[in-house]
């Protein structure tokens, strides 16, 4: 929609805050963030247009976006690692720092870049010049850890209203006309917390940690293999039982709760004087808000917590194993430096997969160790391909008649961070919205029998849209485990690739990928497989092809699924995105031996 009023008519709204919508003026949406179903009904009678994401106008801007990101973060690591060493008075060495703060630097270079870039991009128009933009008066927010500040930039309207305020202060003043609403003061659920699929044996292994957390330091000392992740009851026993060792989860014991920590408040003005040769106006800004974004727990309470883990520092050699815990937890990682010193071996893992990205390595910290576990086949000589400890042993007990379409659909956030190999903005919208039209060709009886299954909910408003066109015919889940869902499931239909098609096909339940190519960036290694897929009619890019297929399968789904030519497909399949080992205790027993 292109606006032709006056420049005093225009209003920029940076993010989904009501009081910052203005009254008669032609708003421009700064992106598709802006779009949250809680909030449309405030703008849907105004003239209004959302502007589309960078990546979304030019994917060869990402290629040089990350070229560019990837030496800035080595030259920040190299400062930091020099400010934080003098702050806290010791010698850890830039890869230690990379291992604690890697992740870190990754999510605040990536956010704090494109965030800028949006509003160079836009302020390089001159028709928006003095354009009106309306600022809320806020404090700034103090980040606990890494996990607070990722999830702050994924999901909160408020914060990203603030970074977005803080660059035209810092940039474009000059160029907008700013009025500041005060007295804002309503709660916000400032990050929508990922969770994980939980059950009664999760809770059930909560409980016995807190128990065991008692006797960590005994076990830590006593366990040779330390291990987090995602596993079944019964492959974790198993597992336990033969590596002799005790059933103890990682990542749930290095909670800061677990730790006494002090504060001391006055590090953080320490981070003015950080050395860093800035090169541009956008460096200068990221270094000018380290001050405010470097976690706490980086700063404040580095010294006391590094103190109160030690006594879970053991002198003996470790084969650490993990899944989750070296992405998001900080005290996991400050432990992990100081088990590397003693001669330990750490092997991160995925925990999930099926069809990769080509990006992936961007997200996948495989500097941390020389081989990486993973599900699917291996695209590199840092990759091992061992049987995905989620998927095995699973005791699930499927019903003979099964009668639903089970519809997954993952609800990515609405703020872009730093992955753009999968849909960004607006066509993360546009990929539901070509699910929606799907169900809309399928037959009403396979209407009837769909069970919608959505997570997280980042105010997209999927749910909602699908109530208001489908009314009380679609089934929400309600199961926080998917495998809840898969006991009466008679077809899965999998709107992104990743784990929950690989879930099913191990179970033998006919599935189905549908996603649209061009907003997922599938590994050059694994495009063939997925033409092959699309062969079979195992991939849709195409709504009335995929209902087509769906509608003439239905009554009969074996006798499509049981065609050789399928089978011959998903046992590749099963190959190339998990390949799982009878004999799977013996395959780690032998990696072990091979590594340790």
């Amino acid at each position: 929609m292109e606006l032709t009023l006056s420049k005093s008519d225009k209003l920029l709204v940076l993010t989904p805050i009501q009081e910052t919508f203005g009254e008669k003026e032609n708003i421009i949406f700064l992106g598709s963030w802006c779009n949250a179903h809680s909030k449309r009904e405030f703008f849907t009678n105004r003239n209004h247009t959302f502007l589309r994401h960078p990546y979304n106008v030019n994917k060869k801007k990402f290629l040089r976006d990350q070229k560019y990101l990837k030496v800035l973060r080595h030259r920040l690591l190299e400062s930091l690692t020099k400010k934080l060493n003098n702050i806290h008075k010791i010698n850890y060495s830039k890869e230690e720092w990379k291992i604690i703060l890697g992740y870190w630097i990754l999510i605040y270079t990536n956010v704090l870049f494109d965030r800028w870039e949006i509003l160079r991009l836009f302020f390089l128009n001159e028709k928006y010049n003095k354009i009106k933009v309306h600022f809320i008066d806020i404090k700034n927010k103090n980040f606990k850890s890494t996990l607070d500040f990722t999830h702050n930039s994924l999901y909160s309207d408020i914060w990203n209203h603030r970074l977005f305020k803080d660059i035209i202060n810092f940039k474009y003043k000059k160029k907008t006309h700013i009025k500041i609403i005060k007295n804002y003061h309503k709660n916000e659920n400032i990050f929508a917390e990922y969770k994980f699929d939980v059950n009664l044996y999760f809770y059930i292994k909560k409980i016995i940690n807190k128990i065991l957390i008692k006797f960590a330091k005994f076990i830590i000392n006593f366990n040779h293999i330390i291990f987090d992740g995602l596993i079944s009851k019964k492959a974790y026993f198993k597992f336990c039982y033969r590596f002799k060792i005790i059933p103890f989860d990682i990542n749930l014991f290095f909670d800061i709760k677990n730790f006494s920590t002090t504060t001391n408040n006055n590090k953080r003005n320490f981070l003015n004087e950080i050395e860093f040769l800035t090169k541009n106006d956008f460096e200068k800004f990221l270094i000018k808000n380290i001050k405010n974004y470097l976690p706490d727990i980086f700063i404040e309470k580095f010294t006391s917590l590094r103190c109160s883990i030690m006594p879970y520092i053991s002198n003996k050699k470790k084969l650490i194993l993990s899944q989750i815990a070296f992405h998001f937890n900080d005290i996991f990682n400050i432990w992990l430096v100081e088990m590397l010193k003693k001669k330990s071996i750490f092997f991160p893992s995925h925990h999930g997969g099926s069809l990769i990205f080509q990006n992936a390595i961007t997200v996948s910290r495989k500097y941390l160790s020389k081989k990486f576990i993973t599900w699917h086949k291996p695209i590199d000589k840092q990759d091992v391909q061992l049987s995905p400890l989620k998927l095995v042993d699973i005791d699930i007990k499927l019903k003979k008649n099964r009668q639903n379409c089970l519809i997954i659909t993952n609800e990515l956030p609405r703020y872009y961070y730093m992955f753009p190999d999968v849909p960004v903005g607006e066509n993360n919208l546009n990929e539901f919205l070509k699910i929606r039209n799907l169900m809309k060709f399928l037959k009403e009886e396979i209407i009837q029998s769909i069970i919608f299954r959505n997570s997280p909910n980042t105010d997209w408003g999927y749910k909602s849209l699908i109530k208001e066109d489908f009314k009380n015919s679609i089934k929400f889940s309600t199961n926080n485990n998917i495998f809840s869902d898969f006991k009466n499931t008679k077809l899965l239909i999998c709107g992104y690739p990743s784990t929950p098609f690989s879930e099913s096909i191990n179970l033998d339940i006919p599935s189905i990928f549908f996603f649209s190519k061009k907003n997922w960036n599938i590994h050059t290694k694994f495009r063939g497989l997925l033409d092959d897929m699309q062969n079979e009619n195992l991939f849709f890019e195409d709504e009335k092809l995929a209902s087509n297929h769906i509608n003439q399968i239905w009554h009969n789904i074996d006798s499509w699924w049981n065609k050789s030519s399928v089978q011959k497909v998903i046992s590749k399949c099963k190959k190339d995105f998990f390949k799982i080992n009878k004999n799977w205790l013996n395959e780690y027993n032998n990696f072990f031996n091979k590594h340790i």
